[in-house]
């Protein structure tokens, strides 16, 4: 059973689908503010699980903000809508009416420990829930969240990664509570889950299924921002930091090396804002993805894109 808790754009999407396609349970899909105002990361992820035929998973908007600070988007990364700039038709359903971390908690309390969240946005949705109800973290079987960075520069600034930067007051709270928790740094993301336009197209030439077809369309912004070096990864391709993360959640054999840190979150220094500092502690109930199987992520990924749906 797996909630994926989400800012809808980009290789958000990519993760989406690759829950939806395989046989895992995915229970439900809740919005964080990130990447899209949380309006349209619904309306992208409810566009995703149409193309999946998943219309009955539900969807619930989250805080359409981060805790204590301004939203900071990465529409200049994904498009305006978050797409690639694809300007794809409305979705035929709606949200529902509930609050994600209030969902967040009923689930928790239903499916106790047996369910997995993969956060994969600004943690606001998560530490909320975490603030309702002291018994969230314990019912939460574990958390993956895609954030921070372990051993080398950030992607919005030198000290931090975007997710933490954007709401390091949730990452801070997130972290301090006892999850059971895998964290996949950014830094690992940008070495081992970068693909290469010409791989990426290579594989596409072998079965150009429309769900491989839509993985290039939305995330077409991505890579001509990675192109452009803007990011300061000046590559010809794309770096798939939530879908590395979810094909580890459906594949624990992609996961290589783990270790048991303490993470502290900088809050205070503007400069540092986001930082997180991950030291080696035997005793933490938190691991880092420290080395990842690249070859068996690529094989899951383009699989998955190129056997398209099934009935």
């Amino acid at each position: 059973n797996i909630i994926i808790d989400t800012d809808t754009a980009g290789d958000d999407v990519t993760s989406i689908m690759l829950a939806a396609l395989s046989p895992i349970n995915l229970i439900s899909i809740s919005i964080a503010a990130g990447n899209v105002p949380v309006e349209l990361g619904a309306k992208n992820a409810l566009l995703t699980l149409e193309k999946v035929n998943k219309k009955n998973v539900p969807v619930f908007i989250g805080s359409r903000k981060p805790m204590l600070r301004d939203l900071v988007t990465a529409q200049y990364v994904h498009g305006n809508d978050g797409m690639g700039n694809s300007n794809f038709p409305d979705p035929q359903k709606q949200p529902e009416n509930g609050n994600a971390s209030a969902e967040l908690v009923n689930y928790a309390e239903m499916y106790k420990k047996n369910l997995i969240i993969c956060a994969q946005a600004p943690l606001t949705n998560i530490a909320l829930a975490t603030l309702m109800d002291n018994n969230f973290p314990k019912n939460v079987k574990h958390l993956y969240i895609m954030g921070g960075t372990y051993r080398h520069a950030g992607n919005i600034t030198p000290a931090a990664e975007y997710n933490f930067f954007v709401d390091p007051e949730a990452a801070y709270i997130v972290l301090k509570s006892g999850f059971n928790a895998t964290i996949l740094p950014w830094d690992l993301c940008a070495e081992h889950g970068t693909i290469t336009i010409d791989e990426i197209m290579h594989n596409y030439e072998k079965n150009k299924t429309d769900l491989f077809k839509f993985y290039l369309d939305v995330n077409r912004s991505a890579i001509e921002y990675n192109k452009s070096g803007k990011s300061g990864i000046n590559i010809n391709g794309l770096t798939h930091s939530d879908s590395l993360l979810m094909s580890c959640i459906l594949n624990n054999d992609i996961i290589m090396e783990t270790k048991n840190v303490r993470v502290d979150i900088s809050i205070e220094d503007e400069i540092t804002r986001g930082f997180s500092s991950m030291i080696p502690d035997d005793n933490s109930k938190i691991k880092v993805i420290t080395r990842i199987n690249e070859d068996k992520f690529k094989k899951f990924l383009f699989g998955s894109l190129q056997n398209g749906i099934k009935d």
